[in-house]
């Protein structure tokens, strides 16, 4: 219900989903520079939720503003990149180091994070998720600037959503058509 930009298929082999190839050494999409590794992505353009909206660089960065909370404390889910940025349609992840399983692991999908901010009744600024910076983040999460914040007040609210609606919003080919909790979900084109 939610792609990401790279996906293994039937057989293991990564293939593009948001993004327009797999970054590889060949093509110059994964590099190493002063011992990081760094992994540029071209994302494919006009990209859209299910409503229509469009997939923002907001939309990359919020599961991992919200991982780093101490509110969600899933800090080792996204520990491995040490940032990442956007220039027009390309995303730019640098890794703490040389990461082996970086098209595996640590890729940013995307969240809906207008969608997050209407469906919570808050208003987190679209500027706190421009990029992400693992220590910028880390240190704001852990600040008295983020208690009782528009983030934290989302970050709660996204912990105690089931998101189950058949109204809420995905990306993927499927969305949610029926959902019994803890017994069956139907998933709709």
């Amino acid at each position: 219900m939610v792609e990401g930009l790279v996906a293994p298929d039937a057989k293991a082999r990564y293939v593009p989903v948001l993004a327009t190839r797999v970054p590889t050494v060949g093509n110059g999409g994964i590099k190493v520079a002063n011992g990081n590794e760094t992994v540029t992505l071209h994302l494919k353009p006009n990209q859209k939720w299910s409503d229509g909206t469009s997939i923002t660089p907001q939309d990359y960065a919020i599961y991992y503003l919200l991982a780093l909370t101490p509110d969600v404390g899933n800090e080792t889910a996204v520990d491995p990149v040490q940032n990442f940025s956007f220039s027009g349609n390309d995303m730019t992840i640098t890794y703490k180091g040389i990461y082996a399983p970086a098209l595996y692991y640590n890729i940013p999908a995307p969240y809906p994070f207008e969608y997050f901010n209407k469906k919570y009744k808050t208003n987190v600024a679209a500027s706190l998720l421009a990029s992400y910076d693992f220590t910028k983040d880390t240190a704001y999460v852990n600040s008295s600037a983020y208690k009782g914040s528009e983030l934290q007040k989302l970050a709660k609210a996204w912990l105690n959503d089931t998101y189950n609606s058949p109204s809420d919003i995905f990306n993927g080919p499927y969305k949610i058509g029926q959902w019994t909790q803890d017994q069956r979900v139907t998933e709709v084109p």
